[in-house]
């Protein structure tokens, strides 16, 4: 039995991005298309793997393997009230990151919108929201700016 569902529908749209992004590596230099096709192909196999056990729930539930979380097959009513209803704030959080780091850079996108997501969406403290900003934004520094000479991540566009 196929089952189509959001979570079919999204595990197809993974697998989908994972081929376009081994697609446009193809007319890149090796060095350069190294790390979009070491990220690529495993996410191609394992989103192919995951939107076959979403398509076919049987498939996922002879894998013992694969993990296939039994809750997800059940379809009680309780369930169905979930929806896009309670993400409005996560996809709004989402676009201000994009706007922060167009208009900001990354690095201070990065301290501003998980600031906010720690803050406001997850109620962390004070200090654990600003610690855990900080630190992330500094190891993004220190491994792209610092360690690759990765420079257009600390200036705003524009």
């Amino acid at each position: 039995m196929v089952q189509l569902n959001a979570r079919t529908v999204f595990s197809f749209l993974v697998c989908a991005f994972a081929a376009v992004v081994l697609f446009q590596t193809l007319d890149l230099r090796s060095d350069a298309a190294l790390v979009p096709r070491v990220i690529g192909v495993p996410l191609l196999f394992l989103a192919g793997f995951q939107f076959a056990c979403d398509l076919f729930p049987a498939l996922g539930t002879r894998l013992s393997f694969a993990g296939t979380d039994k809750g997800g097959l059940d379809n009680t009513p309780d369930n169905e009230g979930f929806g896009l209803k309670g993400n409005y704030p996560f996809v709004a959080w989402m676009v201000l990151f994009v706007l922060a780091i167009y208009f900001t850079g990354v690095i201070a996108g990065i301290v501003i919108a998980f600031l906010l997501y720690l803050k406001l969406l997850i109620k962390q403290s004070w200090m654990l929201s600003v610690l855990y900003s900080l630190l992330f934004a500094l190891s993004v520094y220190l491994i792209f700016v610092q360690g690759m000479g990765v420079y257009y991540f600390t200036s705003p566009v524009g």
